[in-house]
């Protein structure tokens, strides 16, 4: 038998002996390190890349401002030198005004008292020729201080006449539905908006009653000035019907598109 001291000899000159994967190592590890590298460089140029983002949104931004502020103003022509020295005199000149007409008034400022006294004179010759004329006007007689008075003619021709709205002709069709047409029925067949109390259900029984009367079929404008109702209702009210297949639409080339009851389900007879 062989001794334990022996047998690890063995065993580590075995784990000595070297392997093809041991010279790829240090190859390996490099690698690592260059991938390590590259990452950090990608992580830069990613910031890089944001910035530039961000720089663009900015700036493109501060480009729309500029195209729309071009598209607004008419520049017949570029600002010349001259243009800007005429500029500046003309401010100049506006400075010195305003500084002309400070030093006026602080000159004028000494004189106030004695144009006061002055104007003091007038004054009573004013008040005393305003008392002579009410003393004129005791005396006068009442028939020349009266005013005039306006006619009945001249108001009335003042006013103005008030005339009633114009009331559109309603329709007359020379056929009937046989037997008439049960609004109430096709409300129930509707969405529930149209079944519920308001306006929706209002509109809509306003239009079936007029389409009850029209066997031949009406336009949306026709409808609109029959019920007095504003065309986006009218619009509302007969897409609903369309797409519920309760009216029909009718177009004809050149003109307007009619709505109308189904003849096969509403029969209609001459008057």
């Amino acid at each position: 038998m062989s001794s334990p001291h022996h047998t690890n000899a063995n065993s580590s000159k075995e784990e000595e002996v070297p392997t093809v994967f041991d010279e790829l190592i240090p190859s390996l590890e490099a690698l690592s390190d260059g991938f390590k590298d590259m990452h950090k460089q990608f992580v830069k140029l990613k910031r890089v890349n944001d910035n530039l983002v961000e720089f663009n949104d900015s700036f493109g931004a501060f480009l729309f401002g500029l195209a729309a502020n071009d598209t607004t103003i008419a520049w017949r022509s570029p600002t010349t030198e001259s243009e800007i020295a005429r500029h500046k005199k003309h401010l100049e000149q506006l400075h010195t005004h305003e500084a002309t007409k400070a030093v006026q008034i602080v000159k004028q400022s000494p004189h106030t008292a004695a144009a006061a006294s002055s104007s003091s004179v007038p004054a009573t010759a004013v008040a005393q020729s305003s008392s002579t004329l009410a003393a004129a006007a005791k005396l006068a007689p009442r028939s020349l201080l009266k005013r005039p008075t306006a006619t009945k003619s001249s108001e009335t021709a003042r006013k103005k006449h008030k005339t009633a709205p114009e009331i559109p002709k309603q329709l007359v069709s020379n056929r009937r539905f046989e037997p008439k047409v049960n609004v109430g029925s096709i409300i129930n067949r509707l969405p529930i908006k149209y079944q519920d109390r308001g306006a929706p259900h209002d509109h809509m029984t306003s239009v079936l009653k007029i389409l009850g009367l029209h066997p031949e079929g009406l336009t949306a404008r026709k409808l609109s000035s029959e019920t007095r109702l504003a065309q986006r209702f009218i619009t509302d009210c007969v897409n609903t019907l369309v797409f519920r297949k309760e009216v029909l639409k009718v177009q004809e080339e050149g003109q307007y598109a009619r709505y109308l009851f189904d003849p096969a389900r509403f029969p209609s007879v001459p008057k």
